[in-house]
């Protein structure tokens, strides 16, 4: 099949583009004017200039004799903003991408997040019927923004478009230029987190996750959600093991009432004021406190899926490519 990836310069879609060059699929990189093509030097590609913000028609055109598109490049807030802006972006944005794969005939996999499944009262590991059941009264964007597209994708496929939903669990590993998910190993690594908020939390290589999705492109059925998931794991061990890797003192539980207070004071004064991003606004404190254990056996079932990484391997793995990329100083020990 020919397989198009928009986001093959992230740490998901270029995992996803290694994983379905080596099933032997035809790639296509889609991606915007002046993107650094050299860091796909590991790939065999036909690159095409698209991205989320082209006009769906256009966008249509550009995915000429694609099979299916995998949109790895789903919004993400680059800066903290209003919720209410972070949402309406990615709606835009994910209404262009289902109207251009419809034109184009193409199938969709949209890569989504877990932070969109609504969270077990039970505490029991959640699967992918897990859903809210209104809009989320959060205040994160990149929550709303994650479970607006979620609903999308799913409303799509209800009205009989061909689109299915992978979610990797949190994902660590090279190419996280970001850092997305990866600022938790960054934070700690460079000291900059010392503390850590108490949560259960789904770990998962970005080598694997890659894998899944390119199976969920191959193998997965429409309308169908498939979490990708790794080691269910507690905050304390997961810090714990950064901490270890990266050489530095594990860091201590800290309330979240307070975390929550300077997550909210750091994104109300970047927006006033500008300046330096904060290490911990609204988004950050959705990544490391909306997690929950997740149930993976879907996957398995469906697409033969199983991780082949535990969370040591992920970490050192990204730690690696991390001071290989200048983004941590190389250990001198």
């Amino acid at each position: 099949m020919k397989i198009a990836i928009l986001g093959a310069t992230g740490m998901l879609g270029h995992h996803t583009a290694l994983a379905l060059q080596a099933m032997g699929e035809e790639l296509v990189v889609l991606h915007r004017a002046g993107s650094k093509l050299d860091r796909l030097s590991d790939l065999q590609f036909e690159a095409r200039t698209a991205d989320a913000d082209y006009p769906s028609a256009d966008l249509a055109r550009v995915l000429a004799g694609v099979d299916v598109l995998i949109h790895a490049a789903a919004y993400y807030p680059p800066e903290p903003r209003a919720p209410k802006d972070d949402e309406a972006i990615a709606t835009a944005q994910m209404q262009r991408i289902l109207d251009a794969c419809r034109q184009a005939n193409c199938r969709l996999v949209y890569v989504g997040g877990a932070i969109a499944l609504a969270r077990r009262q039970d505490g029991q590991a959640a699967d992918e019927t897990q859903s809210y059941s209104e809009r989320p009264k959060h205040r994160s964007g990149y929550l709303l923004a994650k479970w607006r597209m979620d609903q999308m994708a799913l409303a799509a496929a209800a009205a009989g478009q061909w689109v299915a939903i992978a979610i990797p669990a949190m994902t660590f590993g090279a190419f996280d230029y970001g850092p997305t998910t990866g600022r938790l190993i960054v934070g700690i690594a460079s000291g900059k987190f010392p503390r850590y908020l108490p949560g259960k939390r789904n770990v998962i290589d970005a080598r694997d996750a890659g894998r899944g999705i390119a199976l969920v492109a191959t193998r997965g059925q429409s309308g169908q959600r498939y979490l990708l998931t790794g080691t269910n794991i507690d905050m304390r061990d997961l810090t714990g093991k950064i901490a270890k890797h990266a050489g530095m003192p594990a860091p201590k539980p800290a309330p979240l009432a307070v975390a929550t207070l300077i997550a909210r004071f750091n994104h109300w004064r970047y927006r006033r004021f500008g300046g330096q991003k904060p290490d911990l606004d609204e988004t950050a404190l959705a990544i490391i406190t909306a997690g929950q254990f997740l149930d993976g056996s879907k996957a398995k079932q469906a697409l033969g899926f199983v991780a082949e990484h535990d969370p040591d391997a992920a970490i050192a793995y990204a730690l690696t490519w991390f001071r290989s990329v200048g983004m941590l100083a190389a250990r001198t020990n």
